[in-house]
């Protein structure tokens, strides 16, 4: 079943699940420009994928006030803002914080998918310093996230990009420092860490000294790159990622996909 979380709304929801045995808990938290019904049907194929319990927090923010609050003040001087979050934002990372720690401090196995604006809101709630010592029992997996996910956050990361993948390419540019977003950009072309380390280097033009640095900046990323599909954005979810939703849950569940008859 899903549990339907609504952003606006506590977290905390009375009367249900207690049947509910699975020593994996799966969270859902959708991109910017979500309805609430929309991030529901997402969430319905993940449970059906996972054949169990999945909490659905609703992310309600909208494109407008992020292109305001944030896109604008960097566009005209002010830099890179990592930490910029509106009041919605900062409510909703506590809350996913709150619950998904409840979760691991009970010795469940926490799974983490985010879509979008959603992975960055996943990835700033496991931030949380109450995590450090649970982080084995989450994974984490980014569908065309608006920030790359760092492989420490959690015992197993796995970014996903697919197609031109330009809202979360700009989303990137935002997020991320230069070289950072640089070396990105190279992975989400399908290069290794070593080859994306050589294209940055040469791109920024600077001594060879800087190889091994722009090297661990890569190998901090664990990058998927799905070339024969479009960007995803909004409901396209339903269908460009369903195949990795089905992988990630039998690799769970610890059963392997049957052919179709």
């Amino acid at each position: 079943m899903i549990e339907e979380v609504d952003g606006e709304g506590d977290l905390d929801c009375e009367g249900i699940y207690e049947e509910e045995v699975s020593p994996i808990t799966v969270f859902f938290c959708n991109g910017i420009g979500t309805s609430f019904e929309s991030a529901q049907a997402k969430a319905g194929l993940i449970e059906e994928a996972f054949s169990g319990r999945v909490i659905c927090v609703h992310n309600p923010t909208e494109i407008t006030s992020m292109v305001v609050s944030s896109l604008f003040p960097k566009v005209w001087g002010v830099g890179h803002i990592h930490e910029m979050h509106d009041a919605t934002e900062t409510r909703i990372i506590q809350e996913l914080a709150d619950r998904i720690f409840s979760e691991v401090q009970s010795g469940k196995e926490v799974v983490l998918i985010g879509h979008s604006h959603g992975v960055f809101l996943l990835d700033r709630a496991i931030k949380d310093p109450r995590f450090d010592n649970f982080r084995q029992l989450i994974s984490f997996y980014a569908f065309a996230g608006a920030k790359a996910v760092k492989n420490k956050q959690a015992a197993f990361v796995q970014n996903y990009v697919c197609g031109s993948g330009f809202v979360s390419r700009m989303a990137n540019w935002y997020y991320h420092k230069k070289e950072t977003y640089l070396i990105l950009q190279e992975l989400r072309k399908g290069k290794s860490c070593e080859e994306a380390a050589c294209s940055v280097l040469e791109m920024i033009a600077k001594s060879g000294d800087d190889y091994d640095r722009l090297l661990s900046i890569a190998k901090k990323y664990n990058i998927y790159v799905i070339p024969s599909r479009a960007d995803f954005w909004r409901d396209h979810f339903l269908r460009t990622f369903v195949k990795e939703i089905q992988e990630i849950a039998n690799s769970h569940l610890g059963y392997a996909q049957q052919p179709a008859t």
